[in-house]
């Protein structure tokens, strides 16, 4: 088990990592026991993917392309298993993904803090989604979502990059193109786990 003055620390560290000139090696536990508990971050994600997707999904389900598709016909609750599901895979995914290119690039030596600092940095990311879907669920209003969001987005992309560039000794091209790999690692492993829930669901009912 993992505290919570554990958390704040190894995200504390990680955001001195990606943001400021502070050390940040005594906050990030790097250690192999550090590696493993970093992957509770997955765990800790599951209320901020709940929070985002409950706030947006009322408010996707009432556009007229989303409702010419079978996930208008889904119970919400199925969606949601879906995206915690697709959570666990496309987080797993992104980081074998990471540590395969760091092997590949002589980088072995690094992985070890790549993969606590890309752990608990996407704990930070996603919660900071689930604010801005938080203000959208409760004010309806899209334009402040959209306000919130794009910051948000920022943030998470900035400290992904950060922790990259940090880890691996890729210059901006490379940099730019692993991120794009694990963003569409990610689009690829949602739609494929949603879809296959969903058509599973529709075969049965």
């Amino acid at each position: 088990m993992i505290t919570l003055d554990y958390v704040v620390k190894n995200m504390r560290g990680v955001w001195n990592l990606a943001f400021t000139e502070r050390d940040w090696r005594d906050d990030v536990d790097c250690t192999t026991e550090g590696v493993f508990k970093s992957f509770w971050a997955i765990a800790l994600s599951i209320p901020f993917v709940v929070i985002t997707f409950t706030a947006v999904h009322p408010t996707l389900s009432t556009a007229p392309q989303f409702e010419e598709t079978i996930l208008a016909r889904t119970p919400a609750a199925l969606l949601i298993f879906a995206e915690l599901v697709s959570l666990v895979l496309y987080w797993l995914a992104n980081v074998a993904a990471l540590v395969f290119t760091a092997r590949k690039i002589n980088a072995s030596d690094k992985v070890a803090h790549m993969i606590v600092a890309f752990n608990w940095s996407r704990l930070m990311a996603l919660a900071a989604v689930a604010t801005a879907a938080f203000v959208l669920g409760v004010t309806g209003n899209v334009s402040i979502f959209v306000l919130i969001y794009l910051p948000a987005a920022f943030f998470s992309l900035s400290i992904l990059w950060a922790i990259l560039r940090k880890f691996l000794p890729v210059n901006i091209v490379m940099t730019i193109s692993l991120i794009t790999m694990l963003i569409l690692i990610e689009i690829i492993v949602d739609t494929l786990v949603t879809h296959g829930l969903v058509g599973l669901y529709q075969f049965f009912s």
